[in-house]
């Protein structure tokens, strides 16, 4: 289409201020020059939304779909360069203009998330990022209890490869998991992890809790020397709540409890919930 302006007309537009059904939106020269309820008269090509919901480009902060598209079954995998540009394709026509993609710093725990590996993996997200049609950043996720994985956080952060920082915890008896049972049941389900690597996985978790706190330090003060945002993850928990409040983090993202949210609303920290399950319904804590 040579003449790149149009309008979209009899669409179901979400604003910033509500929803406008039955409107029009006029595009000159890539930019939206005009909304209104009703038609808009112009000689331009023109698309009828048959009153399909038409919404900004979405920023989707934590997608772990970079996972599952480089190692779609264990132990199979692609390249990264071909898993980001096929991905890049169905996250534009999904209507996402901006992505975070997730990378977990947990080692020995699932499929890539290891340190070198999610490490390898950010900086040829970065390299690539010009390339590819919609906006990419990266989300770096440090399970606490992993003390191998702060150099290579130091590094990234360093060079600035890092644009989203969260902190997580997935060891049994809080957050997400509040039974050994359930965490055992997720990761040996959907991982295919047996018995044996499980329990190694749930004590390494326990016998690290020790000196989980100079490791948070240690990263959340070089976030904040570097202004780079900072989540926390699964809060379930007022007095959680209020711990990211002093520590300076700003976002809560996919509480597991009412409590958690409540609070984080209270002290002005952001809150991010999972789109994908509240589409269906379905609430993370499982009791």
């Amino acid at each position: 289409m040579q003449n790149r302006d149009f309008v979209i007309e009899n669409a179901t537009v979400v604003l910033p201020s509500g929803i406008l059904k039955g409107a029009s939106i006029k595009i000159e020269d890539r930019i939206i020059s005009k909304i209104r309820e009703g038609s808009i008269n112009s000689n331009q090509n023109r698309i009828n939304a048959q009153e399909r919901f038409l919404l900004p480009g979405f920023i989707d902060l934590h997608s772990d779909a970079i996972e599952k598209e480089i190692e779609p079954r264990p132990n199979s995998f692609f390249p990264v360069n071909i898993a980001l540009f096929e991905l890049d394709k169905k996250l534009a026509a999904c209507g996402i203009t901006t992505i975070f993609h997730a990378l977990s710093f947990a080692e020995g725990e699932i499929g890539v998330r290891c340190n070198n590996t999610a490490s390898e993996i950010i900086k040829e997200i970065n390299r690539l990022a010009p390339k590819l049609n919609v906006k990419t950043k990266v989300h770096a996720r440090f399970e606490i209890t992993d003390d191998g994985a702060i150099p290579y956080l130091e590094a990234l952060l360093r060079d600035r490869y890092v644009h989203l920082f969260s902190l997580m915890d997935h060891t049994p008896g809080q957050g997400q998991f509040k039974e050994v049972a359930s965490f055992k049941n997720y990761y040996g389900t959907v991982y295919e992890k047996s018995d044996a690597e499980l329990a190694k996985i749930i004590g390494k978790k326990l016998s690290a809790k020790e000196s989980v706190k100079s490791r948070i330090d240690y990263v959340v003060d070089l976030c904040k020397s570097m202004n780079i945002p900072m989540a926390s993850h699964d809060d379930d928990s007022e007095e959680k709540i209020l711990w990211l409040n002093e520590m300076g983090i700003r976002i809560s993202e996919f509480p597991v409890k009412m409590e958690a949210v409540r609070a984080a609303r209270n002290n002005g920290i952001y809150v991010c919930l999972g789109a994908p399950n509240v589409l269906r319904g379905i609430h993370r804590q499982k009791t």
